[in-house]
């Protein structure tokens, strides 16, 4: 009767909207009382219930701007906040017990609560901390359970101030590094995942902290590492390996200067990878953007050409990855590039500058724009080899927003940079040039 009872609740919930204060006033306080049923079935779909409860609140906050809907979302989350301490005391007791079941079915609610109402467990982590270290601890854990807290403890770093866990990283980290060397591949993912977001919260770089991280530094490297050099591994856990090892790079690399010439090579070569180079360009993206200005040199001569050779490969997300990490590369160590470095790169440009892929054309010409202020001498040959390209496309009607402000940023910056040749009267002879022609009635009116 009571396991009926439960599911005709989730029934009428999930098919109720418009009584959805009403369910949180009456039936919410009853489903929490409930949480410490005996029979674990019944226990599950009690869970299975409210989580019905907060999924019918997700959906109220992304309505429009009804005054209504609006009341009606200030109303539940009002409710719902009131009701959170009550919650997670009858939950966090059963976040220890031996049934698999029970545990799994509060990390799903309580991840759904934090998704519903983020910041909802800032003043109960002390409380969870104890369930997260004995599911992902415990010897009689099933795989799923490991991989179901992990992504808790994922969506609670993501959804909370990275303030509130530094008091709990001595206890939170070492579970989740044993978890990166578990042999089940699932479970190192997950953990990795769960790695990088750690990685942020002891040194936000966006944010000034006191928190004391050094001590962690360590083995944060050293497990993921272990990761990233394992070759016949799968390549969930490749990928994470690599993307967990460049957020540590980029937020911890001052304080692993030692380490560099290790890891940047195992990076030279995962780029070379035909499976693993676009996740390794956009890890090499985050490092080469850390205002630590890591040391990248080392690596710069071998990676630029291997750079450029992916903007001839037919997979559009790889290019526009290269593009973005060529434009960090430029903007922060041009004092590292020489024109002979750049040439390989400048060379691939042309062909892209058209209309057909106004996305990838703004890229490359930002990076032109990049180059012209900060790197001007490897802009030797740009009348003869990009121009043309750039004249092109400034003739297209699709030319407009984005690719048409990089546009007028490259003229601006070579006019400014005092080329050859590309002076401001120069310039707007080319530009002129198309409507003076005997070809001018061709043109497009825009």
């Amino acid at each position: 009767v009571r396991r009926s009872s439960a599911k005709c609740l989730e029934a009428v919930i999930s098919t109720r909207h418009e009584m959805l204060v009403d369910f949180y006033k009456t039936v919410s306080p009853q489903l929490i009382t409930r949480f410490k049923e005996r029979e674990e079935n019944v226990k599950v779909d009690i869970f299975h219930a409210y989580m019905a409860l907060l999924r019918q609140t997700r959906p109220s906050l992304n309505l429009s701007i009804d005054p209504d809907a609006m009341e009606q979302e200030e109303g539940t989350i009002s409710i719902l906040k009131q009701q959170v301490p009550a919650l997670v005391k009858s939950v966090h007791r059963q976040m220890k017990e031996k049934s698999i079941k029970t545990r799994q079915g509060c990390f799903a609610l309580l991840t759904e609560l934090v998704q519903v109402y983020p910041g909802a467990l800032t003043h109960h982590i002390p409380v969870l901390i104890p369930g997260i270290q004995f599911s992902l601890g415990d010897k009689n854990s099933s795989s799923n359970m490991k991989i179901d807290t992990l992504a808790f403890v994922h969506c609670l770093l993501i959804h909370h101030s990275g303030e509130v866990f530094h008091p709990h990283i001595s206890e939170l980290l070492p579970p989740v590094v044993t978890c990166v060397a578990d042999p089940f591949y699932k479970i190192t993912a997950e953990a990795l995942l769960v790695l990088q977001q750690i990685v942020k919260v002891i040194r936000p770089l966006d944010l000034a902290s006191s928190f004391d991280f050094t001590p962690y530094t360590g083995d944060l490297y050293h497990c993921t590492l272990a990761r990233l050099r394992a070759a016949d591994l799968d390549q969930e856990v490749k990928e994470r390996a690599i993307a967990c090892m460049g957020q540590i790079i980029s937020h911890l690399g001052d304080h692993l200067q030692g380490e560099l010439g290790t890891c940047l090579p195992i990076f030279l070569d995962r780029l070379r990878n035909e499976i693993t180079r676009l996740t390794t360009v956009k890890a090499l993206t985050k490092v080469a953007a850390s205002p630590l200005r890591i040391d990248l040199r080392p690596i710069l001569g071998d990676a630029l050409p291997v750079l450029a050779s992916f903007l001839r490969k037919n997979q559009r997300a790889l290019k526009l990855a290269t593009l973005t990490l060529l434009d960090t590369l430029v903007t922060n160590y041009s004092t590292a590039l020489s024109p002979q470095m750049l040439d390989k790169v400048l060379g691939e440009l042309p062909p892209l500058i058209n209309e057909s892929d106004l996305h990838i054309a703004q890229l490359c010409l930002t990076l032109l724009t990049s180059t012209a202020k900060l790197h001007k001498s490897s802009l030797a040959n740009f009348l003869q080899l990009i121009m043309p390209d750039v004249m092109a496309l400034v003739r297209s009607p699709l030319l407009q927003g984005g690719a048409l402000k990089a546009m007028q940023d490259l003229f601006e910056s070579v006019v400014r940079a005092g080329l050859p040749g590309l002076g401001y009267q120069d310039i707007l002879n080319h530009l002129l040039a198309p409507l003076v022609s005997p070809q001018a009635a061709n043109i497009h009116k825009q």
